[in-house]
């Protein structure tokens, strides 16, 4: 009987600390910036096998979450008076 697949909570577990998400139990990275070719538990393999596709992720990914940082600090450190609101 094949293993049944992985939860919601338990996936998001897994991204949350940075482990394997077949099996959770694997390291996914080598070190910052280099991810591991297959996981050390379970053998999944963690690249796709072409090049090029981690820039379009980058575009993608962190454009949108960068400019949520940064306009999060700037309310913090300077919320918005009434000269700055649109009604």
């Amino acid at each position: 009987m094949p293993d049944p697949s992985p939860t919601v909570p338990l996936l998001l577990g897994c991204a949350l600390r940075l482990r394997c998400p077949q099996c959770g139990g694997g390291s996914l990275f080598r070190s910052w910036l280099s991810i591991r070719e297959r996981c050390l538990s379970c053998g999944l393999r963690m690249e796709r096998g072409e090049d090029g596709y981690v820039v379009g992720a980058y575009m993608f990914n962190c454009h949108p979450f960068s400019k949520t940082v940064f306009l999060a600090f700037d309310l913090a450190f300077r919320p918005a008076d009434e000269t700055e609101s649109t009604s």
